[in-house]
């Protein structure tokens, strides 16, 4: 005793590596620790994420849970850590005396107190970097109750990936009986890796974990919410609605109220999945639970977004405001319908004639929750309609009143101003005083932002360069990621390059002329209740339209327009009447077509549409049109600072200016890209590739060109010098970043980081 005693004067006194030197010389259990693991060895087991199931049995367990109801039948993942292999039996572990599992030295209680306690309390990186290394030697294994402790200080330190590492150490024999024998302890072990593989998007993790967690028989809502949301992440979604039917007539077994229901809706807005959240609320409220206003009021939105704001018959809004169960909870006569009515005008029609009645309403009649909603409301409004006068009103309203305070989401929703307005500078010094005065911690929405920003305000090539150096950053000391967890979804967000299972069989099946295969597999995924997202589907449209597989394409078409009601861009249609068109031969007949779709859908046409629609017309030949339509992408443009759109407008109509061999007007719109400093990402290579076209096709000939080559290469020389620029003000755009990061280490450490 007096030994251990001296061991935990060194725990005191000296660093964590003495410390298990000094113990190694009173145990033959526990071996000197290499400093090399205080250097985070742990950290390329963190890159190893979730190992994907195969589609055969990835469900098969929760499937089972699910039908049979509570019936045990649900089969561990996998075999026992030590089956097949003789040379190392199972050892019962004895809590006082020790022992060993899987012919690993286990830890007794005492000297877990002495030794390990306090280290795993803390939560410390380093701790879990030993923890890994001791297991993978086969020098020490700790039980659930000794890992438990472990995972609650690493939990309460946002130390997910340390958390995913010890996890991953662990994987197999957490599933051995053995370390269910509390099953209390054994129960929020499994909570704390489902929380933390759902902090690190390792959704597949979530849903193998939950079949585990489920049979444990103790459920928190949080926990039930987030395996619901996994099973949807995961494609399963019929699952996840037969789970929640299971919630929803078992109150008295699982703990899920208005709360989570609201979340669970919440999460389905985000991925606009309008029909399962027309399902999950219809469910709960035919079982007869209880309902309130905020979750009624999200219903409602939906509901008029799907309705088109109209009362007819049949349609989800009649269904909604005609519902006995609605109407008894007093909703649609309370404040809060009225205000949600008064969203909809906003956000849908820009309506805002109701908008100063309601205001005085709200201050006289509304709760706090009311008037923090309405603020939040009519902040995010003023920033998408870039109303700088009226957002700084809200800000002032916000930090004058004291029940209304200032939080870091309204800095968030007014950074996305500058980002809207291209304005890197203002943005980072927004940002950058808050940081440093304490109002906000660094967060992910801050690098998101200026990311964002820096892909709208410069060049292709010079936002490319900047997320590469991003990157960089955030690798040169592992200490950033350890105290900023949700930088690995930065790197995720920055380095990727989506690739979706479906669509690259979908390819497959198209370059085998395999319309009937291709068809199939698109419509096996709708029945599955999978919903591809909007740009999946969108790239399969084109596929077919260039494979001219004009049935499978209508098929998909209708299919987008079934499953986002409401949020289908003009671009399809644009995709249409180059398919159209490419088709016809005639002149006459292009004409008419093109006459005809900018009669339905001229009006409506954004900036993005118009150059399209441009572009498409000069292919085809149909010149006036496109000469139109580029004045009106000009008009349409105005005093905006958007370099990609300027120079798709410049590129686009210096085109038709060759393809007329109007050498004049080609000359003028040289002369006015260079005078805009906006034009900054015009092709020099493609305006050099016109030139050659009008010396062998002008008139002027020779002399022309020269005058011409001339022009683009001052305009190359302007577009040099404005990447360097751009390149300077991004390389104090990371020495700014740094900063914040350096600064992040020590918050993480005195616990004030960002969660």
């Amino acid at each position: 005793m007096i030994r251990y005693r001296l061991v935990t004067h060194y725990v005191k006194r000296y660093h964590r590596t003495i410390v298990l030197r000094h113990y190694s010389l009173y145990s033959n259990r526990l071996q000197t620790t290499p400093p090399s693991i205080f250097v985070n060895r742990y950290s390329s087991e963190v890159a190893k994420t979730d190992e994907r199931p195969t589609d055969t049995t990835r469900h098969e367990e929760v499937e089972r849970w699910v039908r049979d109801s509570f019936i045990d039948t649900i089969r561990r993942h996998g075999s026992s850590p030590n089956e097949g292999n003789n040379s190392q039996p199972l050892v019962v572990y004895n809590k006082n005396r020790g022992g060993e599992m899987f012919g690993i030295p286990t830890v007794n209680d005492e000297t877990f107190k002495i030794i390990w306690e306090e280290e795993f309390r803390d939560g410390d990186p380093g701790t879990a970097g030993i923890v890994i290394v001791r297991l993978k030697n086969r020098r020490t294994i700790f039980s659930t109750s000794q890992l438990l402790i472990l995972f609650q200080g690493l939990k309460a330190k946002n130390n997910f990936y340390q958390m995913h590492g010890v996890y991953y150490a662990y994987r197999n024999y957490l599933k051995d009986e053995k370390f269910r024998e509390n099953k209390s302890d054994y129960g929020q072990l499994i909570e704390l890796i489902i929380q933390c593989e759902g902090a690190l998007k390792n959704y597949w993790n979530c849903e193998r974990f939950f079949s585990l967690y489920i049979k444990n028989g103790v459920f928190k809502p949080d926990t039930l919410l987030l395996g619901l949301k996994a099973f949807m992440i995961n494609g399963n979604v019929q699952l996840a609605k037969e789970f929640f039917i299971q919630i929803v007539n078992n109150e008295d077994t699982f703990s899920f109220g208005t709360l989570e229901l609201h979340q669970l809706l919440k999460f389905l807005l985000n991925r606009h999945d309008y029909g399962n959240i027309d399902f999950f609320f219809q469910m709960w409220n035919s079982k007869g639970r209880s309902l309130d206003f905020a979750t009624l009021a999200l219903v409602h939105r939906i509901y008029l977004k799907c309705s088109g704001g109209e009362i007819t018959n049949n349609n989800l809004l009649n269904r909604f405001v005609s519902n006995e169960r609605v109407q008894g909870t007093g909703y649609l006569q309370n404040l809060r319908s009225k205000l949600t009515v008064l969203y909809y005008n906003l956000f849908e029609l820009n309506d805002t004639s109701t908008l100063e009645h309601y205001n005085i309403a709200v201050k006289t009649e509304g709760d706090v929750e009311i008037q923090q909603e309405f603020f939040d409301t009519l902040l995010h409004y003023y920033v998408r309609r870039m109303d700088k006068p009226r957002i700084d009103m809200i800000l002032s309203i916000l930090d004058r009143e004291t029940s209304l305070a200032l939080q870091q989401r309204h800095y968030s929703m007014v950074a996305k101003y500058y980002v809207a307005k291209r304005d890197m500078a203002s943005l980072v010094s927004f940002y950058d005083k808050r940081i440093m005065d304490g109002e906000i911690s660094l967060n992910r929405d801050v690098l998101y932002d200026i990311c964002n920003c820096a892909t709208r305000a410069y060049s292709q090539g010079v936002s490319t360069n900047f997320k590469t150096r991003v990157i960089t950053l955030i690798h040169t000391d592992k200490r950033y990621m350890i105290s900023n967890w949700w930088l690995r979804d930065i790197i995720n967000y920055l380095d990727k390059n989506p690739r979706d299972t479906l669509l690259t069989e979908f390819k497959s099946k198209l370059v085998q002329k395999d319309m009937m295969g291709a068809r199939d597999l698109f419509l096996e995924r709708i029945r599955d209740e999978l919903k591809p997202e909007f740009k999946i589907m969108f790239q399969m449209l084109k596929l077919c339209m260039n494979k001219d597989f004009e049935p499978l394409a209508k098929v998909i078409d209708s299919t987008m327009k079934r499953l986002y009601p409401g949020a289908i861009p003009l671009s399809v249609e644009t995709l249409w009447l180059r398919y159209d068109i490419l088709k016809l031969s005639d002149p006459s007949a292009r004409q008419t077509a093109v006459r005809s779709f900018l009669r339905n859908f001229g009006p409506s046409l954004c900036y993005r549409d118009m150059i399209n629609v441009s572009k498409l017309l000069i292919e085809v030949g149909v010149l006036q049109g496109a000469e139109l339509l580029l004045l009106k992408c000009k008009a349409a443009l105005g005093a905006s600072n958007d370099p990609a759109q300027w120079s798709h407008y410049y590129m686009a109509y210096l085109k038709l200016a060759t393809v007329k061999l109007n050498a004049p007007l080609f000359e003028q719109l040289l002369q006015e890209c260079l005078a805009n400093p906006a034009a900054s990402d015009t092709n020099a290579g493609q305006l050099r590739a016109h030139i050659k076209y009008f010396a062998k096709r002008s008139p002027q000939g020779p002399e022309q060109s020269q005058k011409l080559r001339q022009l683009v290469h001052a305009k190359s020389v302007q577009s040099q010098q404005r990447r360097r620029d751009s390149k300077k003000q991004l390389a104090q755009v990371l020495t700014t970043m740094d900063r914040w990061l350096r600064s992040s280490i020590t918050a993480h450490r005195n616990g004030t980081a960002c969660k």
